[in-house]
This record gives C-alpha cells, sequence and structure tokens, in this order.
C-alpha cells in the first residue's frame, strides 16, 4: 500500500515527465557533436575554461575538436 501511494504521489507531482525531459537532454548533451567537442575540451583545458568558451558566443572550430562537426 505505500509504494502505490507514493507512486501516485510521485505521477500527481509531474515528476515522471520531469525525469524523462531531463534524461532526453542529458542524451542529446552527452552524444551530440556539441556535446561530445566539450566533453573533449574540458578534458584538455579544464571545466571552467571549456565552459568559459562554449559561453563566449564565438563559433567553435572546426579543428578544435577531434571529431568533426556537423556541416552547418
Amino acid at each position: 500500500m505505500s509504494k502505490l501511494s507514493v507512486n501516485q504521489a510521485y505521477e500527481n507531482m509531474g515528476l515522471s515527465n520531469a525525469q524523462m525531459m531531463a534524461n532526453l537532454f542529458d542524451g542529446v548533451a552527452r552524444h551530440s557533436p556539441e556535446g561530445l567537442w566539450f566533453r573533449e575540451r574540458a578534458q584538455e583545458v579544464g571545466f571552467k575554461q571549456a565552459v568559459a568558451e562554449r559561453d563566449s558566443g564565438e563559433p567553435i572550430a572546426p579543428e578544435a575538436s577531434k571529431r568533426p562537426l556537423p556541416p552547418e
């Protein structure tokens, strides 16, 4: 009975949908070419520098990644 109550509360709060969306966005971020570039760059120069480069607004240079970026 307790499990049923917890599951109903979970569904009523919308946490199931939030979790599904989080999974979707996490997968896109980690497996897209940009996500792969960011992970490689963070390993090379550190997380803080990689975030600064990503958020600078400058386009990512094609030669900056070991993997080719998709054509625009």
